[in-house]
This record gives C-alpha cells, sequence and structure tokens, in this order.
C-alpha cells in the first residue's frame, strides 16, 4: 500500500528549508522532518523538500507494509505510516500497538497512539494533538474500505429478497391473476385455487434463491 493523504503528515513536520534543531539535543532537520545527511547552514528549495519527504515517506511505507500482518485500511495505513515516519521502524517494531494490531485486536492498536507524547522524557502538547489526530484517523472508516485480504470487486452484494423488484413483481401479478378468478368461484374453489397460488409464489421465489446463488441477476 502507498500513503493517500500526505497533509496527514506535512500539517505537523513544519516545512523548513533552512537546517535546524527542533530541540538541542535533537539531529538536524531540514524540509518535512528529514534528518539523514543535513549540516548545520544547509539550504534547500521546496522542490528538493518534497523529494526528500517521499524519500522518507518510501521507508515508512515499507515499515509499515513489512511488519504488519493484517489487513488495513487506507486511513488505517495513512495513521501508521504517520505514527512510523515520527517515531522510527525501531520504536514501532516494537511497540505494544504493532502486536495488538498483528493479533487482530484494531481497537487496543487505536488506544496505543496516545501514549507516543513523550521527547525526552516531557510531554509535548504538539505530539498529543498529533497522536490524537491519527488515532482519530486510524478509526475512520473509509468510503471504500479496502483491505490487504479482500477486494472491493470480489466481493458480491446480493440484495435480499424482500428488496428485490423481480420477487414483488412476480408475486403481485399472480395476486393480480388470482383476484380476477376468485369471483366467479365456488367458496371451494377459491380456497383451492388460492392454496395453488401460494404454492406458485413459493416456487418462484426458490428459484429467485437458486438463481441468485449461481451468481445470476
Amino acid at each position: 500500500m502507498k500513503l493517500q493523504y500526505d497533509e496527514l503528515i506535512k500539517k505537523w513536520e513544519e516545512l523548513r528549508l533552512k537546517a535546524y534543531l527542533p530541540t538541542p539535543n535533537d539531529e538536524w532537520t531540514i524540509g518535512w522532518g528529514h534528518t539523514a545527511g543535513v549540516q548545520p547552514g544547509d539550504v534547500i528549495t521546496r522542490e528538493q523538500a518534497q523529494i526528500f519527504f517521499e524519500r522518507d515517506v518510501a521507508w515508512a511505507e515499507e515499515a509499515v507494509n513489512s511488519l504488519v500482518r493484517v489487513g488495513l485500511t487506507q486511513h488505517q495505513f495513512d495513521a501508521l505510516v504517520s505514527l512510523v515516519f515520527n517515531i522510527g521502524t525501531t520504536q514501532f517494531q516494537s511497540s505494544t500497538l504493532l502486536r495488538k494490531l498483528n493479533a487482530g485486536d484494531y481497537d487496543g492498536a487505536a488506544n496505543e497512539f496516545p501514549r507516543w507524547k513523550y521527547q525526552e522524557g516531557k510531554v509535548l502538547r504538539g505530539l498529543v494533538r498529533r497522536r490524537a489526530e491519527e488515532m482519530e484517523y486510524f478509526l475512520e472508516p473509509d468510503d471504500v474500505a479496502q483491505t490487504a485480504s479482500v477486494k472491493p470487486d470480489e466481493v458480491k452484494t446480493l440484495k435480499p429478497l424482500v428488496q428485490s423488484k423481480e420477487v414483488w413483481a412476480g408475486v403481485g401479478a399472480a395476486a393480480t391473476g388470482v383476484g380476477t378468478l376468485l369471483g366467479g368461484l365456488t367458496p371451494s374453489a377459491q380456497i383451492i385455487l388460492a392454496v395453488a397460488a401460494v404454492g406458485i409464489g413459493l416456487f418462484f421465489i426458490y428459484n429467485r434463491v437458486k438463481a441468485r446463488n449461481k451468481g445470476e441477476r
């Protein structure tokens, strides 16, 4: 899978075109959180910052793709990539979040996001807000959920019989015909004809179910 919503990362990684130190004990950083090979005094363009960003996102994507062993929606994947981009592969690999996720505990994994709010032992308000947004995005369903194990075009959606226009059209036609005939028959003949009509209706429904199970429309 690939990251689709890069603003989930960019809004928290302030674009800086000149190398800076986020904190006194941090690494020299430039662009959107890029640190590899950055030296004091380095200056780049926005285009170079985008190239660095795409490279950095690629390793975060690779980490999520290789370490997560359960199906993910696009929202879940993007939230995890944002987290890994910030905390790194090593910490993600040993995290309780990943362990719960790979055990199929999606809600438990989501609840682990807020734990990653510390830097140098101190709670940072920016990290608190970032983790809250990542958690919310992780829990938000996709418009069309796509997972690693099930693709939308592989899932057949069948209408319930009570919503089937064909079924009700057939039943309605049968009812109309029965109503026309009943008017000129004796009571005993009417009962026999009514029972027969019910049988025909049930047979029609049975055939519709059988056809649907074979994949017919």
